[in-house]
């Protein structure tokens, strides 16, 4: 099966009509746009190195440049692809227990990056 076959096998199932499926990627899209434009926000423009990392004692253990925050909405992206991707895959297989696991791990991930980026932040 071709990568256009399947585009077009998901576009034919009731996925896209599935609310929950696509509230929860559209609020995991959201979660990581609103952690770039955050980011973007509040650093850009500064030149000084900023804390990049905290042990869970909040003891500082990286220092550096702004622009390497910028890794964890970047991973935080690479794996929601890598989810939808595993979504229509197990979609179009029919394993809808598995598809919603991933599509709750989509947000997960996302809070959990928000969250970080939040509290580097606010150590700052």
């Amino acid at each position: 099966m071709t990568f256009e076959q399947t585009l077009q096998q998901v576009q034919k199932k009731k996925f896209w009509r599935d609310k929950k499926m696509l509230s929860l990627i559209l609020l995991a899209l959201i979660l990581n746009l609103f952690v770039w434009i955050y980011l973007f926000l509040i650093f850009w423009g500064i030149s000084e190195p900023v804390l990049l990392h905290t042990d869970i004692l909040f003891n500082v253990n990286l220092i550096g440049s702004w622009v390497r925050l910028l890794i964890y909405p970047i991973l935080s992206l690479g794996i929601l692809l890598i989810n939808l991707i595993l979504i229509f895959y197990f979609y179009l297989l029919r394993q809808e227990k598995i598809v919603n696991l991933l599509a709750s791990a989509l947000l997960v991930v996302q809070i959990i990056c928000l969250f970080s980026v939040l509290i580097i932040v606010a150590y700052e």
